[in-house]
């Protein structure tokens, strides 16, 4: 057997290898010699937070709705408004969103769109008339359902082919557990308020 074929059969192997480096590469190609990690890890965790915060603005409006049914004069169809205004807010923008995306960028949507989101959730949290509730409610679920569907997106773009997956499930992952978590912290602060009223 001719060893001199086979080095060089390795030798143009090596080359070419060495020529798709350093020149041109696709994105997959350019991503996945980045490899895994602090960058990764940060991107998810941070993504996480994201998460758990846009499940919080979506659903722990439900759980306070029984308390601020005396406060706001709220009948059963505007408790059931009040609940769903957030969904239509967020099916009025998604495509909206999709567009601004794409065209500008998913970071500057996740980091403006949170900020934005942040405030509106504030302004909500002092609204003292069923109205404002309502509007501010809506603007909640159409502000923050951008950077909520383009959070998931981002993630996967950030990472190669062999973690994408992962981290994409760890997101979902993390948005399970929010759904278990908000019952059960609503629970332990109603105890902990009934309690505190018996004192008094």
């Amino acid at each position: 057997m001719d060893t001199s074929s086979i080095d060089f059969i390795n030798k143009e192997e090596h080359n070419k290898k060495t020529m798709d480096l350093e020149g041109p590469a696709n994105f997959e190609t350019a991503i996945s010699h980045t490899g895994f990690g602090k960058f990764n890890i940060l991107v998810v965790l941070v993504s996480v937070i994201g998460m758990c915060c846009n499940m919080l603005d979506t659903s722990a409006l439900s759980f306070i709705l029984p308390s601020a049914e005396c406060d706001l004069r709220l009948s059963s169809s505007n408790k059931g408004i009040l609940n769903a205004i957030t969904y239509a807010g967020m099916v009025c923008s998604s495509g909206m969103w999709g567009f601004l995306s794409d065209s500008f960028g998913r970071w500057k949507i996740l980091v403006n769109g949170y900020i934005l989101n942040g405030v509106i959730c504030v302004l909500s949290s002092f609204s003292q008339s069923y109205e404002v509730l309502l509007v501010l409610r809506f603007l909640v679920g159409f502000v923050g359902f951008g950077p909520f569907a383009v959070l998931a997106t981002y993630v996967a773009e950030v990472h190669a082919a062999p973690y994408r997956a992962s981290a994409v499930m760890f997101l979902g992952m993390a948005f399970g557990a929010m759904n278990l978590l908000i019952p059960e912290v609503s629970c332990e602060l109603s105890v902990s308020t009934k309690e505190a009223m018996a004192l008094l």
